[in-house]
């Protein structure tokens, strides 16, 4: 895949304090970043960096393999963009304000096609002023998403969507990223970006602390088993090299793969332990940062 978004040593730093600290992530085109990490962990910042709004001391960035910076902004024409609160007028209706924004787009259809996706035909034409948190959640996302930008920025964009927004703002993204749109999404709901992220960045303090692939979850599972002898069954899943804990009187270990799985089973058989229950369940992102976090 063709790389949209490159960010290499990027370097923020506001009155002696390091905002971000020699930030480096790639994105490519049709893949969905997620940004997670506490707050004041430099997401924003990071995001509003790429975007210009906020200049930044070393490193480089380039959008489409074209430095994006001061002096060029031309690259920023492909992107598409929600950050903090929605840049919408709220003396304006809902209609009014696409109108502003979209008078050039050559293919009225697709605007025509997210407004459907989001359900927001029954308020449209009311003025932005009476709109609830939600409602101008949906209008800034469709706002980002004019014109088919080849990368989307978005912090935030679940605040103030109830659930059925939330499913319909996750088969946008889809779609899109099959189509070959990249996004860069930041949020607290983490149970969300584990649903719609390709890959997982977490930042801490302005640092990078991890960076993996979602598909990569499903492979950290937990098995629990109680056997008829615990302390013999840990010595040789040990030797496997499964590294296993006691709690609780069952034993808990992780394998990245059923074949080691079924290996360490057979293993704890063929030595005449009887395994009375087993168990199992993937780690959580939440599970995973907050590891990442605390260490």
């Amino acid at each position: 895949m063709e790389g949209i978004l490159r960010i290499d040593n990027l370097n923020k730093v506001v009155h002696s304090k390091n905002i971000l600290t020699n930030v480096s992530l790639s994105l490519d085109s049709g893949q969905v970043l997620g940004l997670v990490g506490p707050n004041g962990a430099g997401k924003t910042t990071l995001m509003r960096c790429v975007l210009g709004l906020t200049k930044y001391n070393s490193g480089d960035i380039k959008i489409n393999n074209i430095d994006s910076n001061e002096k060029t902004k031309f690259p920023l024409k492909s992107v598409g963009s929600l950050i903090e609160n929605p840049g919408i007028y709220p003396f304006l209706t809902g209609r009014e304000n696409l109108k502003l924004y979209s008078k050039h787009l050559p293919n009225q259809k697709e605007l025509d096609a997210l407004l459907m996706e989001f359900k927001m035909g029954s308020y449209l034409d009311r003025k932005v002023s009476g709109y609830s948190l939600g409602m101008k959640q949906k209008l800034g996302i469709v706002l980002a998403l004019l014109g088919r930008p080849s990368l989307v920025i978005l912090d935030e964009p679940m605040n103030g969507l109830d659930p059925l927004s939330l499913r319909q703002l996750r088969h946008v993204i889809a779609d899109l990223a099959k189509q070959g749109t990249s996004f860069l999404i930041s949020s607290h709901i983490i149970s969300e970006m584990q649903r719609i992220s390709d890959r997982i960045v977490v930042l801490a303090n302005g640092k990078i602390i991890s960076s993996f692939k979602t598909s990569e979850l499903a492979q950290n599972r937990i098995i629990s088993i109680k056997t008829s002898s615990n302390k013999l069954a840990e010595s040789l899943l040990k030797k496997q090299g499964i590294s296993a804990e006691l709690k609780e009187n069952n034993l808990l270990f992780q394998v990245p793969k059923q074949e080691i799985l079924a290996k360490a089973l057979r293993s704890l058989i063929t030595n005449d332990i009887n395994i009375w229950n087993i168990g199992e369940q993937e780690v959580s992102l939440e599970d995973i940062i907050f590891d990442k976090l605390d260490n």
